[in-house]
């Protein structure tokens, strides 16, 4: 069942190959050679396939219980906040081995907590589902870029903080 599955989705895509007037093996030898090919490749495409799978659990899981979640996005900006913000602070971490599944832990419970507040306002007060979202949403997006900018020392200075 999932070679079939894979040999229409190849199918489909090389028909938009086609489509666009390219040669198709070239295009999926590039595909494969580009993102398997090598151990850089492949960090690359863990690095892009993550939270598109991570979200995805997220909105199955809310579906399997009757909910809907279309707030899945501001979800992985607050854990990638939450995750980035323990790893910087921890940059000599005490110990090695534990880094990797504490900053794992962070993410998952900077996103938890921040699908909590619009939990609580659909239990608590029966809110809309699409207005909660959408304004969590909202907030998780302004929280992302303020935590993007580069820090600076003050007004007077605008040398970036070593990070």
């Amino acid at each position: 069942m999932e070679v079939t599955i894979a040999k229409a989705l190849a199918l489909v895509s090389a028909l938009f190959i086609l489509a666009m007037w390219d040669d198709v093996l070239i295009a999926f030898r590039t595909i494969l050679s580009s993102s398997l090919g090598s151990p850089g490749g492949i960090a690359q495409t863990l690095n892009k396939v993550s939270p598109i799978l991570l979200g995805s659990t997220a909105v199955m899981l809310a579906y399997r219980g009757g909910f809907f979640n279309i707030g899945v996005d501001g979800q992985i900006y607050v854990g990638a906040i939450a995750t980035t913000g323990l790893a910087f602070l921890a940059a000599v971490w005490p110990v090695p081995g534990l880094l990797l599944p504490s900053v794992l832990l962070a993410g998952l419970v900077g996103g938890a907590v921040f699908r909590a507040i619009p939990g609580v306002l659909r239990a608590r007060w029966g809110v809309s589902e699409i207005f909660r979202h959408c304004h969590a949403y909202v907030a998780a997006r302004a929280l992302g870029e303020g935590t993007a900018r580069p820090l600076t020392l003050g007004s007077r200075s605008r040398r970036n903080l070593p990070v």
